[in-house]
């Protein structure tokens, strides 16, 4: 699960130095969004097979946040995921 999530995270990384460098006049088409959705089921597959404990670690480090909004049937997630994740600090020699 923790090499799917690592995965997701450095294509999100990648995207969204992509985006930052994007015009307004660029609009995703139907292609683009099918092909995040489809990056994304395998992730999804993923975390419904997890088990729930792992999950509230994941949703914690994440601090996912959902605001459901019935009238629309819609929902507003965030992450804010901590800045050091799976990081490892090497000390050289002096």
């Amino acid at each position: 699960m923790v090499e799917g999530m690592n995965q997701a995270h450095a294509e999100r990384c990648g995207a969204k130095a992509e985006l930052a460098g994007a015009t307004d006049a660029q609009v995703a088409t139907s292609a683009d969004v099918l092909e995040v959705i489809a990056t994304i089921g395998e992730i999804g597959d993923a975390l419904n097979a997890a088990d729930p404990r792992h999950l509230a670690r994941l949703y914690a480090a994440l601090r996912l946040q959902v605001c459901y909004e019935p009238d629309a049937h819609a929902a507003e997630v965030t992450i804010q995921p901590v800045t050091r994740v799976n990081s490892v600090r090497v000390r050289g020699g002096t």
